[in-house]
């Protein structure tokens, strides 16, 4: 129950003072002193909703009400920024591509390999990844490993 207040509560209750706020996507109250700067992971649940929950498609419905209060915008890619354009009409000068990046080491793994990280849902297209590094493999005698990891829930 905290977690849903946390997440449709302004971000102002949780941190006065500060001069910007960057948020998992949720920016309610437009403060005068803090500037907040949501970073917009995922719109699926808004256009592809056969794969989310009731839950998870108004948490986005919610959250996309809150953009216009933004002094800025953080999709992860140029995709999630052309679909926000298109979709909520904001000007491409408000939002700034910020990808996801991050550091981590996976033990006993071979030291030639290709990484995906994510979930299986089908827009991933897995699929095509598994045939394509089948291709790579059979054409340049490839010797690297395909590991995939994330979220099996789809």
């Amino acid at each position: 129950m905290i977690s849903f207040f946390k997440r449709i509560l302004p971000v102002t209750v949780f941190f006065k003072g500060y001069d910007y706020v960057i948020t998992g996507g949720t920016c309610f109250k437009k403060s005068k002193k803090t500037k907040q700067i949501p970073i917009v992971h995922d719109l699926m649940p808004l256009t592809d909703s056969r794969c989310y929950s009731l839950k998870q498609r108004l948490f986005a419905r919610i959250e996309s009400f809150t953009y216009k209060n933004a002094e800025k915008i953080l999709p992860v890619s140029q995709t999630t920024k052309q679909v926000m354009h298109d979709l909520f009409k904001i000007d491409f000068s408000k939002m700034v591509v910020c990808p996801n990046i991050t550091s981590f080491y996976i033990k006993n793994t071979p030291t030639d390999y290709f990484l995906f990280i994510g979930d299986m849902r089908k827009n991933k297209n897995l699929d095509s990844l598994i045939n394509g590094f089948a291709i790579y493999l059979n054409k340049y005698n490839g010797t690297e490993n395909l590991i995939i990891a994330g979220n099996k829930k789809f």
